[in-house]
């Protein structure tokens, strides 16, 4: 295990804990301990987790998403890290009272209201896909360094984190309710999902999708962000970048190989790549597969 930066602070007397960190797992990660009472809301900017808790079903976390729990003691935990890849994220921890009486609504209600992810009488959870909002936020605090001279800042962007994520659920429940979509537009969807998918390495425009499950491009783009939350190209370029992501880690191919695979250029690929893992393409390869393939 390898490790960058990794910060954790209080604030208003002791009613918000501010964590933040990015590791690299040389092998899978194991947490157990509790989940405290209180408020969770974790950004997560890189990286795969697996969250379980006491005998509930697996909640699997791949960034950039937002996850909140909302817990009324302490409850079992059970949280796993998927190896070889960075986890870069920011953690809020904060005291329920608080957040209800400056948010004005219990944090609870916020989330079964969003279609929770988990329900119980004792433990609520929540989680979507990261706003650009909430991510710029969240490495804002990520880059933060720790210690008295930046205390205020950090907590005038954790409590900007909050409001954000707390608000994205909100919205999410909104549109959800007004914007649901016919199951047959749903399916036709689905199909140019997997239509994407299956081409990655050359799949149709944006034009060439429509005509193919019967929508005009206009149609196809809304629908496509109510049911996945962006656009058919946003949703391709995530795609082909975790593809690649895993091809590299796997150690069987080279960067101009996996580039090729998922339909880019090395040089475009490069740029990609950095830009969304932190780290260049060519450093998940094994040296010996450098030395061979060079």
């Amino acid at each position: 295990m390898s490790s960058g930066p990794h910060t954790i602070s209080t604030h208003l007397g002791g009613g918000i804990l501010i964590a933040a960190g990015d590791t690299l797992y040389s092998e899978p990660a194991q947490v157990t301990s509790p989940i405290r009472d209180g408020v969770r809301l974790l950004v997560v900017l890189n990286g795969e987790m697996s969250l379980t808790v006491e005998r509930h079903a697996p909640i699997d976390v791949c960034a950039p998403a937002v996850v909140a729990v909302v817990s009324e003691g302490e409850v079992a935990r059970d949280q796993v890290f998927r190896e070889g890849q960075p986890f870069r994220y920011v953690l809020i921890q904060i005291d329920r009272a608080l957040i209800a009486d400056e948010h004005g609504a219990d944090p609870r209600d916020i989330l079964r209201a969003s279609n929770a992810t988990l329900d119980t009488p004792r433990l609520v959870i929540a989680v979507r896909p990261a706003d650009p909002a909430s991510e710029a936020v969240a490495a804002q605090i990520l880059a933060c360094p720790e210690g008295p001279d930046h205390d205020l800042y950090r907590l005038g962007k954790s409590l900007e984190l909050s409001s954000l994520v707390l608000d994205g659920f909100d919205s999410a429940r909104s549109r959800a309710s007004s914007r649901r979509l016919p199951p047959a537009d749903a399916e036709r969807i689905r199909h140019a999902r997997d239509l994407m998918i299956n081409a990655i390495d050359a799949p149709p425009d944006v034009a060439a999708l429509a005509a193919r499950i019967g929508m005009n491009p206009g149609k196809l783009n809304r629908s496509f962000r109510v049911l996945y939350g962006t656009t058919p190209y946003a949703f391709l370029q995530e795609h082909r970048l975790q593809t690649a992501y895993r091809m590299l880690a796997g150690g069987h191919q080279n960067v101009g190989q996996v580039a090729n695979a998922v339909g880019y250029t090395q040089a475009h690929f490069a740029t990609l790549f950095g830009r969304r893992f932190g780290v260049p393409p060519s450093s998940l390869v094994p040296r010996t597969s450098r030395t061979v393939q060079g």
